[in-house]
């Protein structure tokens, strides 16, 4: 519950920041003027990954007490965005660069250090006058190559989501507690920031977020590898991991070696390079690269789960395909059939766009039904008296939103629904929390078709953020100040759980978050059809109302 908690928090902050940031960065002049090698045409403001420094530095703070284990880790953070941030506002060397990258390498070594016993690189134990080196190297290097393939609008962005969720999923089965807050955080504020950075961008990482992306990457993904190895560094899972921007760096460094070019300097031979030069759309260039990806993914994953060596038999074909890319793509694009699949496949976003949300529609109101069929009610420790002072107010309620409805008073409406959820959640459950991420796991069936249902609603609530603007006019607003201030409100609500942690109200925040949620579910399904919308909104009072009653003759009987 605490990690969805944390990613719904880091979703929203980084929607409702980002646009002030980009206002600010605007009027500093922070912003990325058009170049030749440069794809995009206007002037871009850059820096944006401050938004997501500053809502996953925040977070972390804030849910993982134990600051002085990660101190090393947050302190590279810290110079890693120092470094960024001087070379976005008023340029910085090569040199200087390196040193401030170096530093936060040194850093980030220090913290991994203090975990493990060996480093290993498959199943070769290295000699420490080897590993040392070689770590520095492959972190420092990995920050680099994640930097270098910040190129196109959304692609560092989406490739950095789909990474970090599956380092989520692989630390929850090593149960590590500072992995699962930072990783959640991190989901939660790129799905967020995907909607100012994704195609037709309005805000780009800058050198800022893609540095302090790669470094939490290639930090993140060695401490997985740690927590799976017993202490032990297994460079391999890593390099497997993030092949992607590894690879197409050292073919790109070598080959400007070769042709006795400055390593360091920059070009257009990258990847999404080439696959956009050979006529493919920006967005399918980003969907192409994403898809190539889940090769690196999946053998990555395999490996972690099974130390199986075979692995490097597959991973060879698939590194030689990345680093022939250019020949290949040129070679397939003289036939029609190639050029008609490539053509295909820049109809697979908007398609997928579409079916999506017509599955997800009939998906998610399955899932609130059954999160409402299995939550009717529990048990509860709410005496007589206040039973019938809890059914009053909501016959009442009902009275005045009728009243309401006649005058389409949408804004109320929509606080009448979160209000009637939140009663009914908080009568179901008190005072036993039933969203605990455990239960997944479980064997209470129940509870974990509660938790699998909040997922679906909260995947459908992710989505709509990303495919928003292919459904409401630009100038159609969604959340408005009034969803901030309940957000704030839903927020307070944990920390004062954790003050008071001995009155009433503990479990009450949990009930409050799901309603949240459902209630921002509501806004949505408003979107696509406001009559069912009317149903769920009177469903939404007599469900509460028929609890109250049903809990309040148990009490009479």
């Amino acid at each position: 519950m605490t990690f969805l908690v944390i990613f719904f928090i880091s979703l929203l902050s980084t929607i409702f920041l980002t646009p002030y940031l980009i206002m600010v960065l605007q009027k500093s002049g922070v912003i990325d003027a058009p170049a030749k090698r440069k794809i995009h045409q206007g002037s871009i403001p850059r820096m944006g990954g401050l938004v997501i420094f500053l809502v996953v530095f925040t977070l972390t703070l804030t849910f993982y007490s134990d600051i002085s284990s990660i101190r090393f880790f947050l302190l590279g953070m810290i110079v890693i965005a120092i470094c960024g941030s001087i070379d976005d506002v008023i340029g910085i060397k090569w040199n200087t660069k390196f040193l401030l990258q170096s530093i936060a390498v040194a850093l980030l070594m220090l913290q991994l250090i203090n975990q493990i016993n060996e480093i290993h690189f498959f199943s070769i134990v290295l000699p420490a006058y080897v590993a040392f080196p070689l770590m520095f190297i492959f972190l420092l290097g990995t920050i680099n190559s994640v930097n270098l393939m910040d190129g196109m609008d959304g692609l560092v962005s989406s490739y950095s989501l789909f990474t970090a969720s599956v380092l989520f999923l692989l630390a929850m089965n090593i149960n590590n507690f500072f992995l699962l807050v930072i990783l959640s955080a991190i989901c939660g504020s790129l799905l967020g920031y995907l909607k100012f950075n994704g195609f037709p961008a309005r805000v780009f990482l800058g050198d800022f977020g893609s540095l302090f992306l790669g470094y939490l990457l290639v930090a993140l993904s060695s401490m997985v590898s740690i927590g799976f190895n017993n202490n032990t560094l297994d460079l391999a899972f890593p390099i497997l991991l993030l092949s992607i921007p590894i690879i197409d760096t050292l073919k790109v460094f070598f080959k400007r070696i070769f042709l006795g070019k400055h390593p360091f300097l920059p070009d257009n031979e990258h990847l999404h390079h080439i696959i956009y030069r050979n006529r493919v759309r920006h967005k399918t260039t980003v969907f192409l690269i994403l898809i190539y990806n889940l090769m690196f993914v999946g053998l990555a994953v395999y490996y972690i789960l099974n130390r199986n060596l075979d692995v490097f038999y597959f991973y060879l074909p698939i590194v030689l395909g990345l680093i022939f890319a250019k020949q290949i793509f040129e070679f397939s694009l003289r036939f029609e059939k190639f050029q008609g699949i490539i053509k295909s496949l820049t109809q697979i976003p908007a398609e997928m766009f579409r079916v999506t949300y017509k599955i997800f529609v009939p998906f998610t109101i399955a899932a609130v039904l059954l999160i409402t069929f299995i939550l009717f009610p529990l048990q509860t420790e709410i005496n007589q008296q206040n039973l019938i002072i809890m059914l009053s107010l909501g016959v009442i309620t009902l009275v005045l939103a009728i009243f309401h409805k006649r005058y389409n008073h949408q804004l109320i409406l929509n606080i009448y629904f979160f209000f009637n959820v939140s009663i009914f959640l908080i009568v179901s459950s008190y005072p036993n929390s039933l969203f605990k991420l455990s239960y997944l796991f479980s064997t209470n069936v129940k509870f974990a078709l509660v938790l699998v249902s909040l997922i679906v609603v909260l995947l459908f609530i992710g989505l709509f953020v990303v495919g928003r603007e292919r459904i409401l006019p630009k100038e159609k607003i969604f959340l408005t100040g009034i969803d901030l201030t309940m957000a704030v409100f839903v927020i307070g609500s944990f920390f004062v759980e954790n003050l008071f942690e001995n009155l009433l109200i503990i479990n009450i925040p949990q009930a409050i978050f799901i309603a949240y949620l459902l209630y921002i579910w509501f806004k949505i399904i408003y979107l696509f059809n406001s009559k069912l919308a009317s149903v769920i909104f009177i469903t939404s009072f007599l469900v509460p109302i028929t609890a109250l009653a049903y809990l309040l003759l148990t009490k009479l009987i």
